[in-house]
């Protein structure tokens, strides 16, 4: 059997308005809403790029100033939620960025591992951690 080029989108088109008049209980008019559903479509893809491939991989650096009564400032670096499971690009860049920061003091505050109880994958990133105040940690995952 021989399928002429419309066939797909005549199935398609079938399928989408009996979908809608089942769901919906009013017909589906595909040509109407085609637009619609190719910005949903650009939306989703969208948040999916940004949530798998830019926004895990994106550092915040802030710098807040205290006053208090002290001979020498404080350089703190202070960081959370990194969810580690092995070395890699985001944690060479954490490591590249707390190295041009020097901080004085390092305090890590839970979230740091990505599977429970699994230390072994943030161990080389604690290794690349250095302060003359030392690098402080608070063990512990989402659960």
């Amino acid at each position: 059997m021989t399928r002429k080029p419309d066939d797909f989108n005549t199935c398609c088109t079938n399928a989408c308005e009996l979908a809608t008049t089942l769901l919906l209980g009013c017909p589906f008019e595909m040509n109407r809403f085609r637009p619609i559903a190719i910005l949903v479509l650009v939306a989703v893809l969208a948040a999916a790029i940004d949530g798998f491939l830019i926004e895990p991989y994106r550092i915040e650096v802030t710098h807040s100033f205290v006053a208090a009564a002290v001979l020498t400032p404080l350089k703190i670096a202070h960081l959370t939620d990194l969810h580690t499971t092995k070395y890699c690009r985001l944690e060479r860049k954490t490591v590249a960025l707390l190295q041009a920061e020097q901080p004085d003091v390092i305090t890590i505050s839970g979230d740091t591992i990505g599977r429970a109880k699994d230390y072994a994958g943030i161990r080389p990133l604690l290794e690349h951690l250095h302060a003359p105040l030392g690098v402080w940690l608070v063990r512990g995952n989402w659960k």
